[in-house]
């Protein structure tokens, strides 16, 4: 979501990760490693799915980029419920 999911170099990127089970502990050691790989600012926002179904409206869609989703996971109708979102 931001800037670089529009194509438009930033300093900053910001992630939106949504799953459950997320060990942040782990989370936070990546991103400081890809902070200094990539030199670049990352913010990211941690959503289980319930929250991501709730917030999903309020988020301005046009910023955001899909770039990994586990398929197995998915329905059907969990990819109807999220137009703006293609695999």
């Amino acid at each position: 979501m931001g800037e670089l999911a529009q194509g438009i170099d930033s300093d900053k990127l910001n992630l939106l990760i949504m799953g459950e089970n997320i060990d942040i502990d782990y989370l936070n050691k990546l991103v400081a490693k890809a902070q200094k790989l990539v030199s670049r600012d990352i913010g990211y926002l941690v959503l289980s799915p319930e929250e991501f179904k709730q917030q999903y409206p309020r988020l301005n869609q046009q910023n955001l980029l899909l770039i990994w989703q586990n398929d197995e996971q998915l329905t059907e109708k969990s990819s109807q419920d999220k137009p703006g979102l293609k695999s």
